[in-house]
């Protein structure tokens, strides 16, 4: 075996793996199988995670863990993901710049890197602990007195151009101390892009022409990435317009409100709503080409069932019934009734609705695919289904799954939830109805 090449030798280890990227944990357990047997075998092990690409998922920022951090560095591991913890500290970005320094990232094609609301100083015996473990004392004192926005750079001028694979990122950070240059500096590669920006209390209200600025140089990076197709974003803002040519799936994530969406190849939309507040221009302008939308609202109970909810789920009603190229709607949690009309949808998904939502119409003929949630509950004495379809057929009675196969919804699933019974009419009016007694 000695004369096998390395390639082959960082094929046969590769087999025990649990997958083709291997995390520490793999790396660790090949190294107490083969690494303890001989030297060839250690060597072996070396190579392999020289050449095979690892998924960085543990706590290395811990004190316990710089041993680890520093055997990585000094071996050259190929690293393909990084998910950092909270990095708190000057001591963890110094950690975190010396894995970017010294392992190889030419396959490194995702990263996580999150911020408190700052960092703080390291205690000196934890940066004793890590001179002992045999990090360089450079590294260490790198982020030395550095605010979070240096931090950033400093992170930026660790990774340089060495990351061309690099087409993932994921950054939280407080907004008033967002470093642009950590999403710019790779603006002609990334194809996927979460941002979480938070923070933004009374500092940020008292500089309203500064957060403008903010928003609009975030806005203008997004514009100018040339392979952006998916985005996540969070802020406590409504005022970051999207403009993206290549932008495919964007999923907006609670107390971001989009008011300007400007994606002609937009796709796939995740909206978190508010249904007792919608903007006047609600999906108004980009849903033209909307293939797959969920809608996440908030749990409106019984009490604020008002007429403004009211009409906004008319709204929203009137907006699906004219989107042309609709085929997948999901609806997350509310409670509204919603009326569904629309040629092209194939699917609606509402198992993960609340209590008191419901679908008071569905008039959907091109409909393969209808799960809903129906879990009974005891309401005023009486138990009634969370989700129901009201119109003028007749239940099928009793259910069977053979019935489903003459007409025109295709499947339907209800999990281990309340069964309910369905049929569609020529007219493609779909009426569901309880067929298991109550509880």
């Amino acid at each position: 075996m000695e004369l096998f090449p390395d390639e082959v030798m960082t094929h046969i280890i590769s087999f025990f793996c649990h997958s083709n990227e291997p995390t520490e944990i793999d790396v660790a357990s090949i190294f107490r199988r083969f690494g303890r047997v001989s030297k060839f075998w250690k060597h072996g092990c070396v190579r392999f995670v020289q050449q095979t690409p690892m998924r960085l998922t543990k706590e290395y920022t811990n004190v316990g863990d710089l041993p680890m951090v520093v055997w990585m560095c000094r071996h050259h591991v190929k690293i393909k993901e990084i998910t950092t913890r909270v990095l708190e500290t000057d001591l963890h970005v110094s950690c975190l710049v010396y894995v970017l320094k010294y392992c190889d990232i030419s396959s490194l094609d995702f990263i996580n890197i999150r911020f408190g609301k700052n960092v703080s100083k390291a205690f000196d015996w934890d940066k004793s602990a890590a001179l002992e473990a045999g990090i360089p004392d450079e590294i260490v004192k790198a982020a030395d007195g550095m605010n979070m926005e240096e931090c950033q750079s400093l992170i930026v001028s660790s990774i340089g151009d060495r990351a061309r694979s690099l087409n993932a990122l994921q950054l939280d950070c407080p907004f008033e101390d967002f470093h642009l240059p950590l999403v710019t500096n790779f603006s002609h590669q990334l194809d996927k892009l979460m941002l979480n920006v938070t923070g933004q209390g009374t500092k940020c209200q008292s500089h309203r022409s500064d957060l403008a600025r903010k928003y609009e140089m975030i806005s203008q990076a997004i514009e100018r990435m040339p392979n952006l197709r998916r985005l996540f974003i969070c802020a406590y803002t409504s005022d970051l317009p999207i403009r993206s040519r290549s932008l495919e799936e964007l999923e907006c994530g609670w107390d971001f409100v989009l008011k300007e969406c400007i994606c002609p190849s937009l796709k796939n939309l995740y909206l978190c709503i508010d249904m007792g507040n919608l903007s006047p221009v609600f999906l108004s302008k980009f849903s033209h080409r909307i293939e797959k939308l969920t809608l996440e609202s908030d749990h409106a109970n019984s009490d604020s069932y008002n007429d403004a909810v009211v009409n906004n789920s008319q709204r929203i009603s009137r907006i699906i019934a004219s989107m042309p190229h609709l085929k997948e709607l999901r609806i997350f949690h509310g409670d509204y009734a919603l009326g569904i009309n629309s040629k092209s949808l194939e699917k609606i998904d509402t198992s993960k609705s609340h209590i008191g939502f419901r679908i008071i119409e569905c008039v959907c003929p091109a409909l393969k695919l209808l799960k809903c949630g129906c879990v009974y509950n005891l309401v005023m004495g009486q138990y009634r289904p969370t989700s129901e379809v009201i119109s003028h057929v007749q239940p099928i009675e009793p259910f069977q799954n053979g019935d489903l196969g003459s007409r025109r919804t295709k499947e339907f699933k209800a999990g281990d939830r309340a069964f309910i019974g369905m049929q569609v009419s020529d007219s493609c009016v779909i009426k569901l109805v309880n067929i298991r007694p109550p509880l």
